[in-house]
């Protein structure tokens, strides 16, 4: 499937990344997950390489060129293993792995797993990797309004950090979802790509439209 990025509250009138998602076929239970997000000349900003198994995360890999980093994200023998180089410079953390472990790849997996509890209002917590912080942080997701897109249902659902000093950090992101979970039909937050700050970059907010 693909996106689009626009400028929050822009009505999409101003169109900032396009995003490409190719989920390959399952070998052995584990299938590939390659995300790339381009600018609008079409150079890559954030290129993604996942594999997955069902809805959990075997590994992910990250080429920031934007930021100038590049990252892992591995399970291994009950651990969450990190490493992140930036400006030549490697560094790595681990921890215990928990009930879940959700980043970018399997996070439509996890959703579509739990969605029955989301759908009748349950709170769903989770660990998401953060790789630029090489560590998970606790969040949670739980759905907020049911709404007709044209004939369609959509579900919306926040996600939010479980943490409140995150939470200062990191607003809500807010999700919509076709009214079976399958499909990701809309994001509103923070997004791999970043904008343009001066000399160099800052993070960024934005609207996510996808097509199937």
């Amino acid at each position: 499937y693909t996106g689009e990025l626009y400028k929050q509250n822009s009505n999409r009138s101003e169109k900032l990344y396009a995003l490409s998602v190719d989920i390959a076929a399952p070998v052995d239970g584990r299938s590939d997950v390659h995300t790339v997000y381009r600018d609008l000349i079409g150079k890559v900003v954030v290129e993604e390489n996942s594999v997955i198994e069902g809805s959990k995360l075997v590994k992910f890999s990250v080429d920031h060129a934007q930021s100038e980093q590049k990252a892992t994200v591995e399970v291994k023998e009950g651990k969450v293993l990190f490493s992140l180089t930036s400006k030549g410079v490697t560094k790595t953390a681990e921890e215990k792995l928990g009930d879940s472990l959700v980043i970018s790849a399997n996070f439509g997996r996890f959703v579509l797993e739990n969605w029955e509890k989301i759908k009748k209002g349950d709170t769903i917590k989770f660990r998401y990797a953060a790789w630029q912080r090489r560590e998970t942080v606790g969040f949670e997701i739980f759905k907020t309004v049911e709404e007709k897109n044209g004939s369609e249902t959509v579900i919306a659902v926040k996600m939010k950090p479980s943490n409140f000093i995150i939470s200062a950090l990191v607003k809500p992101l807010l999700f919509k979802y076709s009214e079976d979970g399958s499909k990701i039909v809309g994001l509103n937050g923070r997004v791999p790509p970043m904008e343009k700050s001066g000399e160099g970059f800052k993070d960024l907010d934005a609207e996510v439209v996808y097509f199937y």
